[in-house]
């Protein structure tokens, strides 16, 4: 390992053209890591708070600045604002972390990825995971939440604040009551689009992402988690209010709230380029779908797909359709800023019902993944 020493500052660098791992041992101790897709900052001392991911230089987690208060005159202390980065929340009881010290150790630092663990006192244990080719940022929790819900707390700025052109989208799960705090009656499964008023978001989610969208740039920042949870109640929490420390820039949170007495979670946050909507998410695959929402029995279904990944990824044999009609296709490469797009028509149905879009995703004759995707189909 090179040290360099610079103005008090010890700083170790261990560089690949892969991933790049970079510890500076300030005040702050801070944590660098960054591969040709993203950079992420953590700072251990602060909660071991994630600080920073920004991809493709642009930011996708609201990055924060420590502010300077003054709690009598001549005294000087730093504060960081709650709602800002990616922490840890305890509820009830334990709320924000952020103001925990997490001691840290590096588990992996090779070509391949970085991983990073963190401890605080309390006994949550975050493991930070980068991997090259990729921006997914794997975060895998372990804690005793005896009696209590662990909140993933992340602050998105999907290309640089949160405006006009940002829509919050989330595949919703039916519901017929109000449980804990969901914030309206979904009447059927299926994704909703909307850009946020200031203000709260609860929803019981169908599938197990949900994502901004910054149409204007199309960029997409999102969360994904494990599909078990779905069954389980966890709850997707969104919050678009005025920071607490009246910055000009805005951000919203894309909060996930547990249920009570889970011990360990796997979460990835994933961004891609060159969309501007989403039908489907996931740390494989991310695409946007535009079909009729409506046909006729045995009426022609014009289709457009656009089709990413979240990482690279070669050699993919994609199968979709409606029913028991279907189409394959061969992607020879897909990666956070390369999309494939095709176009054409499924055979129309001959029953009349209401039908969902079926996808298949295949590597070396080996199932990768397979899903529906939540908007309905009319056959009338």
């Amino acid at each position: 390992m090179k040290k360099i020493y610079f103005n008090f500052l010890l700083i170790s660098l261990i560089s690949f053209c892969e991933c790049e791992l970079k510890i500076i041992k300030d005040k702050f101790d801070k944590i660098f890591v960054k591969n040709d897709y993203i950079e992420l900052e953590i700072i251990p001392q602060y909660g071991g708070v994630i600080s920073k991911y920004e991809f493709l230089e642009n930011p996708i987690v609201f990055p924060f600045k420590l502010i300077k208060k003054e709690f009598y005159p001549g005294s000087l202390t730093y504060e960081i604002p709650n709602f800002a980065g990616i922490s840890d929340w305890i509820w009830p009881g334990g709320g924000n972390l952020k103001k925990e010290k997490y001691e840290y150790e590096i588990l992996e630092n090779s070509k391949e990825k970085v991983v990073i663990n963190l401890k605080n006192i309390s006994g949550i244990e975050r493991k930070v995971n980068v991997f090259k080719n990729s921006s997914i940022v794997e975060i895998d929790v372990k804690g005793n939440f005896d009696k209590k819900s662990y909140w993933f707390h992340p602050m998105f700025c999907v290309g640089g604040e949160f405006d006009k052109d940002d829509f919050l989208i989330i595949p919703v799960a039916k519901t017929t009551e109000r449980v804990r705090n969901i914030t309206e009656i979904i009447d059927k499964d299926g994704i909703k689009i909307f850009h946020p008023e200031v203000g709260s978001y609860f929803y019981l989610p169908k599938q197990n992402w949900f994502c901004i969208v910054d149409r204007n740039k199309k960029l997409v920042g999102g969360i994904v988690i494990e599909k078990k949870f779905i069954d389980k109640k966890v709850i997707f929490y969104s919050w678009n209010g005025n920071l607490e420390d009246e910055r000009e820039k805005r951000g919203i949170t894309l909060e996930v709230i547990y249920p009570e007495n889970e011990n360990e979670f796997k979460i990835y946050l994933v961004s891609i380029s060159g969309l501007n909507n989403i039908s489907y998410l996931s740390e494989n695959i991310a695409l946007n779908l535009e079909s009729k929402n409506k046909v006729k029995v045995d009426e022609k279904i014009p289709y457009y797909l656009e089709i990413t990944s979240p990482q690279r990824i070669e050699n993919l044999k994609i199968n979709f359709g409606i029913g028991e009609n279907f189409k394959g296709v061969f992607v020879d490469i897909l990666s956070p800023e390369k999309i494939y797009k095709t176009k054409g028509e499924i055979d129309g149905l001959a029953n009349k019902g209401n039908y969902r879009w079926y996808f298949k995703i295949m590597k070396n004759n080996k199932l990768i993944e397979d899903f529906y995707l939540l908007n309905e189909i009319e056959v009338e």
